[in-house]
């Protein structure tokens, strides 16, 4: 050049052209073979070292002469160890090519018409590198900017020219293509690196190649590894380039563990610019059918998911950047999960800190499927999550993985559920959550592990926060339409309180068939072996035998003041104290005053006192009051066997002293 630095250098060059081409207006270049070629292009200013060339054969001004130049046409190319550098400190952005063979087969190559009609191309490990960083070119303003797209807004961005190129097939054997970007930090070792990143050992073809105006299309059948592992084992697909848009039409991708398809499109404002930025600029559009996604694969662009290691079926549509995706008519599967729906993400590929918009036709999983979602559920062993069986959710999900609101119909093996929750889920702290909440026959006691709990069906607000029994501490404010306990199953409870760590405290009342109170307010206690009352209510009918309370035919009503622990009067510990009470045994119907009940141990003695206004008297010993009738039968039974039957039932021993005044 006129530098006196090697524009072009080539070992060996072989060419056969037509004869006497010098006084023809057209000659053909039947054969061109270079060996250890080399070309070197740079510049470091707005000019080229070649330019002087291109002012040279550029078209002459118009003059009187009609005689035009010779037009050549190419048939054959071989080469042999070529090398291209092109370094362009003006722009910051440097090219190096090489080839080891380079063999073109042309049917109408003609540099003058700009038309290449060529049959095949061979490349045998083609090298491409793509180095960018900060050139000497001062920075555009935004007039020069504007005034840039204005003079370009009729042209085109690759191919003002108008060449027009037709390839039949294009061959690669072991080629490579690198994009390194100038970037203060280092590459990442541990993903792919959308700002530095090689991919090697490209092999496959590429047929039907047609580039006009500023479109590429071409069919495309490649396998490739990247430096980071990520491998395509294929890609096949109908591939149509633009300066603005990538897409893959009838694709087939298939990677370490994947397979995507059947059209993919990436748009974008800049090629090179957007895809150094490929999570938050490159807008995506998929339209995915018989799909599967690994963990291992979506790890090279997202680390966070690497631990995963689930397979995903895919299928339905997409569109978006990664950052913010919008998924319609998404059917996804993996392991015992489904998920149908449309999903918006925005704040992707920090899952930790992506806001999610999901609406659920349907989803199920379960709980081992959940535990690999959001491992923070392993930590907590009561309530047993574990035995919720099979799950099923449909409604509406929003928010992030540890703070969203739901609403929806939730089922599960213990029951359903209908809830209108936000909730938060904090790192190293307890869950908290408050909304509207209805079951119906949900089986608490299993999911409690308490076996004296059956089904609930109930509906109302809630409030509170944790799940374990140690931190729990929840507001229930609402109607329990069913509760199963010790084998009865009470209705119509009204319920305003606090549950806290396994004990109710609050006010409420009951409208049971057997069970009628008003104005009930303090205490019960889920949390020991036995149950502990502690309140103050207005017992308008309680029917004892069909609560399950005693044997015998008991009602009892009145005013109670209670402070014991138990279900039944075998294991009453503690005070009752009855105020205006009525109680009827059968036939027989007893009404008082007040009455007051008291029991404790004592030296392994239980003592029971009684005191109303008429009477009073004490048990003291070891008892069972419910057994004392059959206990009288035994005793009996001994003296009189033949006017008194033995009881059915075994009966304890009875060791005892009463007193009644």
């Amino acid at each position: 050049d006129k530098q006196k630095d090697t524009l072009l250098y080539a070992g060996t060059a072989k060419v056969r052209i037509t004869d006497w081409f010098f006084i023809k207006d057209k000659a053909t270049l039947k054969y061109l073979g270079l060996n250890n070629t080399v070309i070197n292009l740079n510049r470091t200013d707005s000019v080229w070292n070649y330019q002087f060339l291109i002012d040279y054969f550029s078209s002459p001004k118009k003059s009187n002469s009609t005689k035009k130049g010779i037009e050549f046409e190419f048939k054959v190319v071989e080469m042999e160890n070529f090398r291209l550098n092109q370094i362009d400190k003006w722009v910051g952005k440097d090219l190096k090519v090489s080839v080891n063979k380079f063999n073109i087969a042309a049917d109408n190559l003609d540099l003058t018409k700009k038309i290449f009609a060529i049959s095949n191309i061979s490349l045998d490990k083609p090298v491409f590198f793509f180095f960018y960083y900060t050139g000497n070119r001062p920075a555009l303003t935004s007039v020069i900017k504007a005034s840039i797209k204005a003079d370009t807004l009729s042209k085109y961005k690759w191919n003002n020219d108008g060449w027009v190129i037709n390839i039949k097939k294009l061959l690669i054997n072991d080629g490579s293509f690198q994009n390194e970007r100038e970037t203060e930090r280092l590459p990442y070792t541990d993903r792919f690196d959308g700002q530095h990143f090689l991919f090697s050992a490209i092999t496959g073809n590429l047929k039907h190649i047609k580039f006009t105006k500023d479109t590429l299309t071409v069919d495309i059948n490649l396998a490739t590894k990247e430096k980071s592992g990520f491998e395509i084992k294929q890609l096949q697909s109908d591939l149509k380039f633009t300066p603005d848009m990538m897409e893959f039409n009838n694709l087939n991708l298939q990677t370490n563990k994947s397979r995507l398809g059947n059209y993919y499109a990436m748009r974008y404002e800049n090629f090179n610019i957007d895809m150094s930025n490929f999570l938050h600029n490159v807008m995506l559009d998929g339209k995915f059918e018989n799909s599967q996604l690994h963990s291992d694969d979506i790890a090279f662009f997202a680390p966070a998911v690497k631990t995963g290691n689930r397979s995903v079926d895919i299928k339905g549509n997409a569109r978006g950047t990664i950052d913010n995706l919008v998924t319609k008519n998404m059917l996804i599967k993996s392991g015992n999960t489904i998920v149908d729906g449309d999903i918006a993400l925005r704040g992707l590929p920090d899952i930790n800190n992506t806001f999610i918009d999901f609406k659920s036709n349907n989803l199920t999983t379960n709980y081992n499927d959940l535990i690999t979602i959001i491992p923070a559920l392993k930590n907590i062993t009561q309530p047993r999550l574990s035995q919720l069986g099979n799950i099923g959710f449909k409604g509406n999900y929003t928010g992030f993985i540890n703070d969203f609101v739901t609403y929806g119909n939730i089922t599960t093996a213990l029951g359903s559920i209908v809830a209108d929750i936000n909730m938060k889920l904090p790192e190293n702290k307890p869950a908290s959550y408050t909304g509207k909440i209805s079951s119906s026959d949900f089986n608490l006691g299993q999911f409690i592990n308490n076996r004296q709990i059956g089904k609930v069906s109930l509906n109302g607000n809630i409030s509170g926060s944790g799940f374990t029994l140690k931190d729990l501490n929840t507001n229930f404010k609402g109607n329990i339409h069913e509760l199963e306990f010790s084998g009865y199953n009470y209705t119509d409870i009204a319920v305003d309180g606090n549950f806290d760590k396994l004990i109710f405290t609050g006010h409420g009342s009951v409208d049971d068939p057997n069970l009628k109170i008003d104005n009930f307010n303090g205490s019960v206690s889920f949390a020991g072996k036995e149950l502990a009352f502690n309140f103050d209510a207005l017992l308008k009918k309680s029917n004892l035998k069909k609560l399950h309370f005693t044997n015998e035919d008991f009602k009892l009503d009145g005013h109670f003041n209670l402070n014991f622990t138990g279900n039944n009067i075998d294991k009453f510990l503690g005070t009752a104290r009855v105020y205006d009470a009525t109680l009827q045994h059968d036939s027989s119907r007893l009404s008082f005053d007040s009455l007051s009940l008291q029991s404790f141990i004592a030296d392994n003695k239980k003592y029971l006192s009684f005191q109303t206004n008429e009477f009073e008297g004490n048990v003291t010993g070891n008892f069972k009051i419910l057994e004392l009738p059959d206990a009288f039968k035994v005793f009996l039974n001994r003296y009189y066997p033949s006017y008194i039957k033995a009881p059915k039932n075994l009966v304890s021993d009875q060791d005892f002293s009463f007193f009644i005044k």
